[in-house]
């Protein structure tokens, strides 16, 4: 009897399972040190709060803005930095982890959390400029 060989799975087979997996350990890296999320939660929310209702779309554009740079700029590249000094990185060339599943994973990890503050913000910057705030314009 012939016996027939197993197909390996192809780069992009096992690339998704990778990339899930790492989103996993990217989310539950931030849920056990939640101390930058919250600071830069906290920090929009009360940017909100201290800038004048007359002002509210303004904060509302300030507050996004700084929200979108500080957490592009630190988390990712801070993250990678330091993990790349701890010897992380090199730890994770011996595993199957492809570079890019290990990077892109970072990067949405980043645009959740980013997305889900930039929600909250808008949503407190609406109910204190009386709802005249929309996603498309800025009065």
């Amino acid at each position: 009897m012939q016996q027939r060989e197993k197909a390996s799975p192809t780069g992009s087979q096992r690339w998704a399972p990778m990339f899930m997996a790492q989103i996993r350990a990217e989310l539950l890296q931030l849920i056990r040190t939640p101390t930058y999320l919250i600071g830069i939660v906290i920090f929009c929310i009360v940017t909100s709060l201290i800038s004048s209702p007359d002002y509210g779309a303004l904060g509302l554009a300030f507050c996004g803005g700084l929200a979108v740079l500080t957490f592009a700029i630190e988390r990712v590249g801070k993250q990678i930095a330091l993990e790349r000094v701890e010897g992380w990185l090199k730890f994770l060339r011996v595993t199957p982890l492809q570079p890019t599943a290990y990077l892109a994973a970072k990067l949405v990890v980043s645009l959740l959390t980013l997305a889900v503050t930039l929600i909250l913000v808008l949503v407190l910057s609406a109910s204190r400029t009386g709802g005249t705030v929309t996603l498309g314009k800025l009065q």
